[in-house]
């Protein structure tokens, strides 16, 4: 794998033309001159791997030292650390990565996942971020996928350079197919159910306005709420088909379902499933709340709930919530009264409130389902 073997333009079909010779040139400037952080984002195929192995044989072929380790083999390597001499000479072992002059850390985010493991990783790359040793970095995940700590190095302005080699190819949506075609802009009737009086519509026209608005350039945020069956959710699934046909990576979670599935991992002897799916929450490059109020109000839900919901609102991190809790003072919020008063909820609904980063919507209306009435 070297820079004369590499395709010129990448495979067909698996990158984006322009990117990949952008991602080209930058790999050969680190190769002639290796300093900072490269990182090597895409999908599978793509050619990450080739462009990192390209730069240890370079640097190698002229006489200089550079070592290259795939993420899958780190916790080998760390299980094997004890067994070192006490010299440190093992030249497979997880020490010698700390200092290498110039390091390629190949599928990082594909190794087995524990605490133990995971802080050895994190140990790896403060260590040579601090020191400002050259390193690349080829992801198995994007950098909104990797832990805040990782994340936050390899997203650094002033050392790190990121080059996307698959454009829009890298993103993804998890939401069912059928629905995302189901639920659609196109398909939502702004008129309501037959039954509907004329501020009932002009509720619902001006929530599709603004989630129209908000799909061609997500900013902030977006709260959308009143009664069941007004087309919150529909009107939410149709903001992610939108973003993802444009190659925008969204993630969509029910709260109650969230929430769950936190519960769930945090439970497990693995932790760092629960912290992974965390971090994933909070740092995702767009993230749908539906059925936000729906959950259990216990004290660990609205703890969870308290930190995604501030850590993307100090950071402006595009979201959209749907919700039955209407924000305005004295409107009928009787499931969540009995968390009134609690700091959790008070700064959760603080935020919410914020019209600097809050776009509300209520969408106040009879019930779609309910053809006849």
């Amino acid at each position: 794998m070297t820079f004369e073997s590499l395709l010129s333009e990448g495979r067909r079909g698996r990158v984006d033309e322009g990117l990949f010779k952008a991602a080209t040139k930058a790999a050969k400037g680190f190769a002639e001159d290796p300093e900072g952080w490269l990182v090597l984002d895409g999908t599978t195929g793509s050619g990450k791997t080739h462009l990192a192995a390209a730069i240890v044989n370079a640097i190698v072929e002229r006489g200089e030292p550079a070592k290259y380790v795939s993420a899958l083999d780190i916790p080998d390597l760390v299980r094997n650390e004890r067994f070192e001499d006490d010299d440190g000479a093992e030249g497979g072992s997880f020490g010698s990565l700390m200092d290498a002059p110039v390091l390629v850390i190949d599928d990082l985010g594909a190794q087995q996942a524990t605490n133990w493991i995971d802080s050895k990783v994190d140990q790896l790359l403060t260590h040579r971020f601090n020191g400002r040793m050259p390193t690349v970095v080829v992801l198995a995940k994007t950098v909104s996928e990797m832990p805040e700590r990782i994340g936050l190095k390899l997203d650094d302005p002033g050392f790190s350079r990121v080059c996307e080699l698959s454009g829009g190819n890298r993103a993804g949506v998890n939401i069912p197919r059928l629905m995302l075609d189901r639920m659609t802009f196109e398909t939502f009737n702004p008129d309501g159910a037959p039954s509907a009086k004329h501020d009932d519509r002009a509720s619902l026209g001006m929530a599709y306005a603004a989630a129209k608005e908000f799909a061609k350039q997500p900013e902030k945020w977006l709260y959308l709420h009143g009664p069941t069956g007004v087309g919150k959710t529909h009107i939410a699934v149709a903001i992610a088909k939108v973003q993802s046909d444009r190659g925008r990576s969204v993630t969509f979670w029910s709260v109650p379902d969230l929430l769950d599935k936190l519960r769930h991992s945090y439970s497990t002897p693995n932790e760092s499933t629960f912290y992974e799916l965390f971090d994933a929450v909070r740092n995702c490059e767009l993230l749908i709340l539906d059925d936000f109020g729906a959950q259990q109000m216990t004290d660990w839900a609205l703890e969870r709930l308290y930190q995604i919901v501030s850590h993307r609102h100090d950071r402006l991190l595009p979201t959209v919530i749907t919700s039955q809790y209407i924000l305005w003072e004295g409107a009928d919020n009787s499931n969540w009264e009995r968390v009134r008063g609690k700091h959790q909820w008070e700064a959760i609904r603080s935020r919410l409130r914020d019209s600097r980063v809050v776009t509300e919507r209520l969408m106040a209306a009879p019930d779609y389902r309910n053809r006849g009435a």
